[in-house]
């Protein structure tokens, strides 16, 4: 004869992890593996944030740079085709700016020379050099003048 089971309606009195032979809460490894997991995240993000505030504080530098260079070119050409003279420009000319709470000193170089033999055409070559992490950062432009 087959056998009657009897469904009780409270419910097992065993929970269904012990009846399978499961056991309650964590072990100590899966613990520590888990807060392994977590913190390279961590330490990956705050990796990721330090690499973008230093690609910010380049950009930023570099976009102060473009515009003093750019205001130191413009009035030179100017100042050429104003007078005909070779603008005077003072060589090495250091420029502190104040760029997120740090100053940055901007150090203006200036090239201007005669092209050819007497033709009346020159080339102007203005650089920008500003220290960055462990190096020195360059911004240049260059230009031909005539009379």
């Amino acid at each position: 004869m087959a056998r009657m089971r009897m469904i009780s309606l409270i419910g097992n009195s065993q929970p269904r992890a012990a009846h399978w032979g499961w056991r309650r809460g964590f072990s100590f490894f899966e613990v520590m593996v888990t807060l392994t997991v977590f913190s390279l995240g961590i330490v990956m993000i705050q990796k990721a944030m330090l690499h973008a505030i230093d690609i910010r504080q380049h950009l930023t530098n570099r976009l102060y740079a473009r515009q003093i260079l750019d205001d130191h070119f413009i009035r030179a050409q100017s100042q050429f085709k104003k007078n005909g003279e070779i603008p005077v420009l003072t060589k090495g000319s250091v420029m502190p700016v104040r760029l997120n709470r740090r100053l940055i000193p901007f150090r203006l170089s200036v090239d201007f020379k005669q092209v050819g033999q007497g033709r009346g055409l020159y080339r102007m070559d203005m650089a920008l050099s500003w220290p960055e992490r462990n190096r020195t950062a360059r911004l240049q432009r260059s230009a031909l003048l005539t009379d």
